[in-house]
């Protein structure tokens, strides 16, 4: 009794909860004009597969044979397979695969009906479990070892116990119906195994199964009590939270694989080392640059002006390698930028006036250039007058002093110095 005891205090004390980080994936690998080598397809049903990974084992159409994938038919619908794993997405750092869930039931007099465990070995290829993935446990009379091993090894483990149903609330894994820990970077395989404190005899009524799993923590929801009697939990967690693998080009880092013949980064792209203790490294393209950093010809210039990604006033923008710049009409000063000093009018010929136009009414307004940047800070209190298909505004103030024609139509732009001040 006393060694169940102190594994148990061992588990209690290891769990661990979390709140979920929402961690983006990006896929510029895939938004260049060429994203597979010369002559391999780039889908396999409706997933893309980007190079430096390839569709046909032995096809030459990865990286090398470390990154080929199979597509197959043979299941129904086509299926991307790296051995017996499924892939249902690659980004520029991760893939994500199909699930294994263990799971251990018991009938009311506490003898097994239904077991079977979860592994998974991924050792010798470029890829690891992401920490994106929680260990999760589910159950009210059960506890769960992981044993792991990759770039460190790794043994955890998690405990969840409850005796009432309405004890167990969905949203969150408290400890109380679930609980999850967190997993080391650069983990390659693990076991997992299912044990129950007494065979689920004191809480048969709702509670028949317990499981545990590996998974991206985000994709993940605990729905309380009903999840424990559910008898499609495990494959709805098979269909819905997938485990999450980091990937590298391995067995080398940035600085020696630089002066290799294979050397994957090409021109416009910068080399990243892998963070998860295996080695490793990827490529990405250089700031202003996309597409697939591991084919020729290289990243390509995003022509942010055509785009419009730029941050320039009206369309003073010029493309240029890797970014842009942004310039103001001749005769105007500044930076050209909408949210720097943007442009300003040097002579009092560019000033116009824009309000919200009423006859017989006085206005406080700001004077703007062409380009509607203030040319004055300060309010001007004037009566519009009506004159015609025209609407005029004497100003008096030092070289501001004139009568401003006013556009008859009503403007829908105001500037936002601007407000109504009628007398």
């Amino acid at each position: 009794m006393l060694p169940l005891l102190l594994l148990l205090a061992w588990l209690l004390s290891s769990t661990q909860t979390h709140v979920a980080t929402v961690v983006g994936d990006t896929h510029n690998i895939t938004k260049g004009a060429t994203i597979t080598k010369a002559d391999c397809p780039s889908k396999c049903g409706n997933l893309t597969v980007p190079y430096p990974f390839g569709i046909g084992i032995n096809s030459g159409c990865g990286l090398n044979r470390d990154f080929e994938l199979n597509c197959t038919t043979a299941f129904g619908a086509p299926q991307l397979l790296y051995g017996n794993i499924r892939f249902f997405d690659i980004s520029d750092d991760r893939c994500r695969i199909s699930n294994v869930v263990a799971r251990k039931c018991y009938d009311k007099t506490g003898a097994p009906t239904q077991e079977n465990s979860a592994s998974s070995d991924i050792t010798e290829t470029p890829l690891s479990y992401s920490p994106l993935n929680k260990f999760t446990v589910i159950g009210c009379d059960d506890f769960a070892l992981v044993d792991g091993g990759g770039s460190r090894n790794f043994t955890s483990g998690c405990i969840t116990l409850c005796s009432r149903e309405e004890d167990v609330i969905g949203g969150s894994c408290s400890g109380i119906g679930c609980c999850q820990t967190s997993l080391p970077k650069g983990l390659q395989y693990y076991e997992t195994r299912l044990s129950s404190l007494s065979n689920h005899t004191n809480i048969s009524d709702f509670g028949q199964c317990s499981y545990a799993f590996f998974g991206e923590e985000n994709r993940f929801e605990f729905r309380g009590a009903p999840d424990l009697s559910d008898p499609n939990f495990m494959q709805r967690v098979k269909d819905t939270v997938p485990i999450v693998l980091d990937w590298a080009i391995w067995n080398s880092t940035c600085d020696r694989a630089a002066a290799a013949a294979d050397y994957a980064c090409k021109a416009n792209s910068v080399c990243v080392d892998s963070t998860t203790g295996l080695g490793g490294y990827r490529c990405r393209c250089d700031s202003g640059y996309e597409g697939n950093p591991y084919l020729d010809p290289g990243c390509i210039d995003i022509d942010e002006c055509a785009m419009g990604l730029d941050d320039c006033v009206k369309k003073g923008c010029l493309n240029k390698p890797g970014g842009y710049d942004c310039f103001c009409p001749k005769g105007d000063s500044g930076d050209g930028r909408k949210n720097g000093k943007g442009c300003i009018g040097n002579s009092s010929s560019n000033r116009s006036i824009k309000v919200v136009l009423g006859a017989d009414e006085e206005e406080s307004v700001g004077l703007m250039n062409q380009n509607d940047v203030a040319v004055a800070a300060d309010l001007y209190s004037v009566r519009i007058e009506s004159g015609g298909d025209l609407y005029t505004a004497p100003i008096s103030s030092g070289d501001l002093t004139g009568q401003y024609s006013l556009n008859s139509d009503q403007s829908p732009n105001i500037f936002p110095h601007m407000k109504n001040n009628p007398r």
